[in-house]
């Protein structure tokens, strides 16, 4: 290794450093945005005032608590087994 390139590599100060390192990273995700902007689009566009299918549905305990469903489970109203049903059953509809 000669002398001029052994200079270099100790020149590089931390600030040099973070500042190549931040050009490495914005290249990066330019390149991957860019990527991203190219590929082809198969599926329709929704219309902007379409909702998907899941969100016009409500779902029962969507705004249950952990609080509220112990409540639930501790004056009988639901069992664990009842609440775990209508989260399996959420999941296999989405």
């Amino acid at each position: 290794m000669d002398s001029k390139h052994a200079n270099n590599v100790t020149d590089l100060s931390r600030r040099k450093f973070v500042k190549l390192g931040g050009l490495g990273v914005g290249a990066a995700a330019t390149a991957a945005l860019a990527a991203a902007a190219c590929e082809p689009r198969d599926r329709q566009e929704t219309k902007s005032d379409e909702r998907p299918w899941w969100v016009n549905e409500t779902f029962e305990l969507e705004e249950a608590t952990f609080t509220s469903l112990a409540n639930d489970m501790a004056s009988g109203r639901r069992t664990s087994v009842e609440i775990t049903q209508l989260y399996l059953d959420r999941i296999a509809a989405l």
